[in-house]
C-alpha cells in the first residue's frame, strides 16, 4: 500500500522551529510548547547518552508538500521517566531471549501528564487525520522491523486525539 505521505526524522526541535511548532501544537499545554521540549534538549536531559535519544518525526504531504504532522519521538534504550511502569515486559522479553530495548515512545519526557501527542497542520480535516494517523502505523510497523525497535508506545494521549485513531483498522506487530 502506497502512503499519501513521506516520513522523515530530526534530532532535534530546533531543526522544527519554534514558529512550526507552535502552529502545530499551540501554547495551552505548557509541557508541549517548544521552549519546554527544547530546554530537555538543552540541558541534556534527553539526547546522548540519556536513554532519549530525539528522533522527532515530520510528516509530509507528497501532494503539496507541506508538513501535515510533527510528533515528537524518541528512541528508548530503558524505562525510566515514563511513568507507564512496563518493567514486567522487558523481564518477559528478556525471559524469552528477546530484546525490549530499544523502543520507540512518543510522550513528553518525565511528564506523566496527559496532551496532544501529534501536532497536526491546522487546516487539516477530520477525515484526513485519521487516514494521516493509519499511513503512520504503517509506517511505525515497518520501522520496527526494518530497525529492531520492540515496539512504539503513544504515552498519555488525549482523549480527544485517541478518538482518531482508526477503530476498524486490524494492526498487529
Amino acid at each position: 500500500m502506497s502512503s499519501a505521505y513521506t516520513f522523515s526524522h530530526v534530532l532535534s526541535i530546533e531543526e522544527i522551529g519554534q514558529g512550526k511548532w507552535t502552529q502545530y501544537f499551540g501554547e495551552s499545554n505548557p509541557f508541549m510548547r517548544y521552549a519546554f521540549l527544547q530546554q530537555l534538549e538543552h540541558s541534556a536531559c534527553v539526547g546522548d547518552g540519556t536513554g532519549w535519544q530525539i528522533n522527532h518525526l515530520i510528516i509530509t504531504d507528497k501532494l503539496t508538500a507541506e508538513i501535515a504532522a510533527i510528533m515528537p519521538l524518541y528512541q528508548k534504550t530503558h524505562s525510566w521517566g515514563e511513568y507507564v511502569f512496563d518493567w514486567a515486559w522487558a523481564e518477559a522479553y528478556g525471559r524469552n531471549q528477546l530484546e525490549y530495548y530499544p523502543k520507540l515512545v512518543t510522550s513528553v519526557p518525565f511528564i506523566p501528564a496527559s496532551g496532544q501527542r501529534i501536532g497536526f497542520n491546522p487546516a487539516m480535516m477530520q477525515e484526513a487525520k485519521q487516514a494521516l494517523l493509519l499511513s503512520l502505523c504503517g509506517y511505525l510497523h515497518a520501522k520496527l522491523v526494518q530497525q529492531d525497535y520492540s515496539s512504539w508506545h503513544g504515552l498519555f494521549i488525549s482523549e480527544q486525539e485517541q478518538t482518531l485513531w482508526p477503530k476498524d483498522a486490524a494492526i498487529t506487530w
